[in-house]
Formats: C-alpha cells, structure tokens, sequence
C-alpha cells in the first residue's frame, strides 16, 4: 500500500486528497479520501499494478460503464473512475459502518430474522443487477457492508468489468477471481459463462455463514475447499442450529446445488423461499440415490446389512412399551469421512427425545478426535464447535445441551453454537469413562476411582461414593442418573492390571439416604421409562431387568434384547434415551457389506447376492443401470458395477486410489477425488475405463 500511495497522490491533486488506506484484497488496495470538489469523504479502489497492466485501461474503463449505471437502495454506487498515470481506479460512497465480514468475525452468528432480512435484501440488489445484465461473480461478506443496520452491496461488477476487459491475460498476473468460501462450482472450475445462478449460490454460502457461524464448505487450502464442492454436501443448517426455519433451510440447500440446473433460476425465486414458511426443499444428497426409471422405480440404493453381514456402525433398536407395537432395528452407516472413534469411554450418547446422537469421530488429520451431531431426521452429521479431543459426551435431561470430559477438565456447550463453558478446569482429572447429568442440577464422574459430582453450572466438585478401603482393588465407573435425581446406577469393577470383566456389579446409590447396594452382575447400567434397567453383559449382550423406582429394586428376571454391543475393560458404548430408544456402537467382526434395493416401505431387496465387500459413497449413473462405489482393498478405489448382476470394474487404477464418485449429466464419465504427489484434486474418467 505504501508504494502505490504517493503515486495515486500525485496523480489525482487536485481532484481528490488521499488520507489513510483502507485495506487491502485480492485485486486492489483500497483508500479513505476526500472529494475536493464536493467536499465528502469517499473511497477510492485501485487495481493492482499487475492486474491494471495486464487488463488495460480503455477496456476496463469501457466496461465499467455498464456497472456505474446501477440504481438500487442496497447497491453502492459508483461516483467516478479512471487510468491516472496507469493506475486503474474508481471511486465510491465512503460507508460509515462496517462489513459484514467484520461483524461476523465479531459476533460469528446472527440473529436468524436479521440473517435472513440481509439477504433478501442482498438479493433484491443482486436482481436489478441480474435484470441489467450484470453478474456480481464476487459475492461475500466483505463486500456487504453495513451502513445503519442496511446492506450495501460493493464492487458490483467490478469482478465482470476485470474479467470481460482482461481476458485470458488475467491468469497470467497470478490473481485468482473471487474467494474460494462463496465462489460456485462452475466458476471454480473456470467456466466464463456464469450467470445468475453463480450469485445464487454465493449468496447462499454468504446466508449460511450468517446461520450457522461458518462457510458450508471449508478447508485450510483453496484447492481443499474447491474439491469439496465438488464432492461433498453441505450440511443442513439446522444440525448446527436447530432456530432455523425449514423453509430456509430448504432455501439454503436448493441454493447450494453444485449443479446450476438444480439451483433457483433467479436469485428473486431464492428471496421468494426465503419469506415462505411453506417453501420445502429435499434435495438428492449423497447418500440415497433415486432408482431410474425401470429400476425399483421409489426405491434407493444403499449399502445395506443383511443377515450374515456385520459392520463397524451405529445401531437404534426402538424399545416397545406395548407388546402390540413392533420393534424396529436400523442401522446408521456413518461415512468413512466421519468414522466412529473407540476411543476410552463411551462414545456415543442419544438426546432424551431420541431425535439426534453424538459421537466421537475423526475430524481428519488437522481436527483430530471431535464430537459430531447427527440428527435422525437429517442424512449428514456436522461438528460440534471446540470438542477437540473430547472423550464422548452425555446430554442435558432437556436435551439443549451436552457435557463431555476435554483434556483432563469438563465443560458444558450448548448445541445452538454458543462456545463451551468450564465446569472443571485442567488437572480436574474427570475420568473418560464415566459422566451423567442428573435431573438434580448436579453433573456425576469418576474421577480417581471415586464417584463425584459438582453443580451444573460449576463449583467445588466433591466426594459421592469413596474409595471402600476394604476393597483396594475396586474403582467406580460408567454413572447413570435416576429419573427426578432418585439415585445414581453405577458399576464397581477391579482396577489396575488384569481386570477382569466378569467381576464387575451394577450399584444403585440413594442420593437421599447414601445407601447403596449390588443390583445386577455387568458392566454398564441404565434406567428407561418403561420400568427396566436396561444393561450389558461382559460379553456384549444387552439384557432389561424390571425395576422399581421407589425401592430401587429388581423386581424381576433380566431378559435379553440383542447383542454384539462393543465393551472392553475401559470402553462401553450404547445409550437409552427417555423414549425407550436405545443407541449402541455394534462389535466388529467383519465390515462387509452388500448393496440392497431399499423401498420407501422398508422392503429390501439384495441387488447382486455374489457382490458384497467393504465399499462406501454408492452414486447411481442417469440411467440407473450402473452404480460407482467406493471399494476398499489395499486403498479406496472407484469401481462401476453393471446391475443388476453384470460385471464389476476397477476404474480409477492409480496407486492413490479414488474416492466419491460423481457422474457426468451423460453417464459417459465419472469424476472422483484422489490425493497424487500430495496434492489433493478432481479427476475425470470415462465410465468404460
């Protein structure tokens, strides 16, 4: 900024005093100055030099014509522009207020009416431009800026003016056009012909970034970020915050299609939605694909278990209270980007209601272990903010909130995206392998071989069941409050080396009186609504046990529900929620699966009984008569399959292997992500090899 300064200086004496730079982009610098002739404060962007040489005066002038012209309340207009001494500049209203990048960068979320009300009003300004011709190509939150509560949009067509008057020669300056977070698909992938939709989608990563405190795709590099949009899915906006409207979710989505085709045509249909509370969005996603026509017409495609197939996944089995009601068992397949850690503790916990789980997954090499939502009625999972290296969680009684054991301390967050908040410092030594939130206000672990608590909200923890100095080698573990704070079921096993797994009782302790006595032999415990204790066996079998509430009591003999529950001497993983809903991390014994047709009604049918293997991300091509899967051996690898029993091919052969499989509209090609000599990218091959 200080080189180009005096030169801008001496060239517009006279006309404009240049006072302090303003900041500095991508394409130019931008300046605070004052307009001689009128007497007000302006700003003033200058390209930079390369940019202006590479492009040319008279053409970028001649272009930018078209964008001073623009008349809206929420545009910022263009006062002035031109070469001064080969230095491409233009001039605009100096906006007293901020960007919405700066507010963002502050607050991270925005109330979700206020979210919304920018960026109708965003797209109101992004639709006269569109009527004229003009597409912005640039949309983001520093280029919305905030003037009394009002969004002005910048540099509108300042991206079309660069592009139209550079040419291929803007490449040749190193610059890159537009900002990875909100540049669509096709403008990332070099397509000159953008139009309306392109804004579209920019707008939506601009609304969601408002919703949900971050861009639907990021990544520590532009190319890690482009590859996203170009593999991956976003995640709904209500996994992150559940306050936003489905109508705007619905919005969002559409808005965020990597096809055009699927995107609303004018970003005023996308407003539209926006004010609609009716407005319903479904999407294709990533994980069901729809059946072509003469294939299971209604059904989808997916990798599913049949009865000689086990696999590394969650599994909900619904508890009937009412022997007329039939049980229902799924499975939910967790993508090999989000796997389940077995790490010590137990790592999967279900919200009371039973409508969302949490568990602890692999974030990737950057992330590392984290916690991740996923929502029954919702495909994709999302992280959870600042859970790094968290040892499962549990969820508050109203199901607003999660605490889990962090770096030896405890903390409490909230699933609206607020920031955690402490509850035990580090050094706290809150053991991993044993957390519960009672309906009392108090939080319950194990922490050094004694059952503890402290308040909810924070404060001195202190001493619940202590060390029996009549049994050494015993600690407590795996504590599970009682309905209305009642009691606490915990379990006393061996410590140290040599465990023994089948020694270990389930305790009931009375918080009122502090007795406590054996129930049960197992391992882990839980109290359900219909009346049962409902726990695991060393072995892994789940069995339910009557119990009363008043006495704290059997009442009768346990009864086996299922098993192959995952159990070890420091790892124990399933939760029950209040309806009866009991979520369960399933022992590994082999992780093939099978591709099955799957109808809306449940129906399932095996596509190939000689095809099955460990494989992941199935894609339909147009037709429907061929699926591209994911099919580990040595590594991922992309193979086609003909279906319903043709032959299976090998298709990406490359020692980096590939991964996510995407068809082209004309079921000629695929394109995949593979990593080669380090770099991550997207590769294109014909679909015959």
């Amino acid at each position: 900024m200080a080189d180009i300064a005096p030169l801008l200086t001496a060239a517009l004496e006279g006309r404009y005093a240049i006072e302090s730079p303003l900041g500095e982009g991508g394409m130019a610098t931008v300046y605070l100055a004052r307009d001689l002739k009128h007497d007000r404060r302006v700003a003033i962007k200058v390209l930079k030099p390369e940019l202006a040489a590479a492009i040319g005066g008279e053409r970028f002038l001649a272009e930018i014509r078209t964008t001073a012209q623009l008349q809206h309340p929420h545009v910022l207009g263009l006062h002035d522009s031109g070469d001064a001494d080969g230095l491409l500049y233009f001039v605009m209203p100096w906006v007293e207020g901020e960007s919405l990048a700066d507010r963002l960068e502050r607050e991270k979320q925005l109330p979700v009416d206020e979210a919304v009300t920018i960026a109708e009003k965003v797209a109101g300004a992004l639709q006269a431009a569109h009527d004229r011709g003009v597409i912005h190509r640039d949309i983001k939150p520093a280029n919305i800026l905030l003037q009394g509560g009002e969004p002005l949009v910048a540099d509108f067509g300042i991206a079309l003016a660069v592009t139209s008057a550079g040419g291929n020669r803007l490449t040749e300056t190193g610059l890159s056009l537009g900002t990875p977070f909100y540049m669509s698909p096709e403008q990332a992938a070099g397509d000159g012909e953008v139009d309306a939709r392109s804004d579209v989608y920019a707008l939506g990563c601009v609304l969601y970034e408002m919703l949900v405190g971050e861009p639907p795709y990021t990544g520590g590099t532009a190319q890690v970020v482009l590859a996203r949009k170009l593999t991956d899915v976003p995640v709904p906006p209500t996994q992150a915050r559940a306050a936003v409207p489905l109508n705007v979710e619905g919005a969002l989505l559409k808005a965020l299609e990597r096809l055009p085709a699927d995107r609303f045509g004018r970003v005023a249909d996308f407003a539209r939605a926006l004010a609609d509370p009716g407005f319903r969005y479904g999407g294709t996603g990533e994980f069901a694909a729809t059946a072509g026509p003469g294939l299971w017409k209604g059904a989808a495609l997916v990798l599913g278990l049949t009865a000689v197939v086990a696999t590394s996944a969650l599994v909900a089995v619904l508890l009937s209270h009412d022997a007329s009601v039939p049980v229902a068992r799924y499975t939910l397949g967790l993508s090999s980007s989000d796997p389940v850690q077995t790490v010590a503790g137990s790592n999967v916990a279900i919200s009371p209601d039973g409508s969302a789980i949490v568990y602890v997954g692999f974030g990737g090499a950057q992330s590392g272990r984290q916690l991740w939502l996923r929502r029954r009625d919702q495909l994709v999972p999302s992280v959870i903010a600042n859970t790094r290296r968290a040892f499962g969680a549990v969820f508050s009684p109203d199901g607003s909130r999660i605490a889990f054991p962090q770096e030896g301390g405890l903390k409490v967050s909230s699933l609206g995206g607020a920031p955690p908040r402490e509850i035990l410092n580090e050094g706290s030594g809150v053991f991993s392998a044993g957390l519960t939130w009672s309906e009392d206000g108090y939080l319950y672990f194990s922490r050094q071989r004694e059952l503890w608590r402290v308040p909810e909200t924070g404060g001195e923890p202190e001493v619940v069941v202590p060390l029996d100095p009549d049994q050494d080698d015993a600690t407590v573990r795996w504590p599970k409050a009682l309905p209305d704070g009642r009691g606490v079921l915990f379990s006393m096993a061996e410590a140290g080396p040599g465990r023994d797994l089948e020694a270990s009782t389930i305790v009931v302790l009375d918080t009122e009186s502090g007795e406590r006595r054996p129930l049960l032999q197992g391992v882990r415990a839980q109290y359900v609504q219909s009346g049962h204790v409902v726990y695991v066996a060393p072995d892994g079998t789940l069995l339910a046990a009557p119990f009363d509430l008043g006495s704290l009591e059997v009442t009768g003999d346990p009864v086996a529900m299922a098993d192959g529950v995952r159990v070890g001497l420091d790892e124990v993983h399933f939760d029950v929620s209040a309806d009866g809903t009991l979520v369960y991390l399933a022992a590994v014994s082999d992780q093939r699966v099978r591709p099955v047709w799957a109808s809306r009604q449940g129906q399932v049918q095996v596509i190939d009984p000689d095809w099955s293997g460990r494989m992941t991300y199935p894609a339909l091509s147009p037709d429907g008569s061929r699926v591209a899967v994911d099919v580990l051996s040595e590594w991922f690898d992309v193979w086609i399959k003909e279906l319903d029993r043709g032959p299976l091919l090998r298709l990406a052969l490359h020692e980096a292997g590939g991964r996510r499989a995407v068809w082209a509209p004309g079921g000629d090609a695929v394109s995949f992500f593979s990593v080669r000599d380090g770099s991550p990218g997207v590769w294109t091959k014909r679909a015959d090899g």
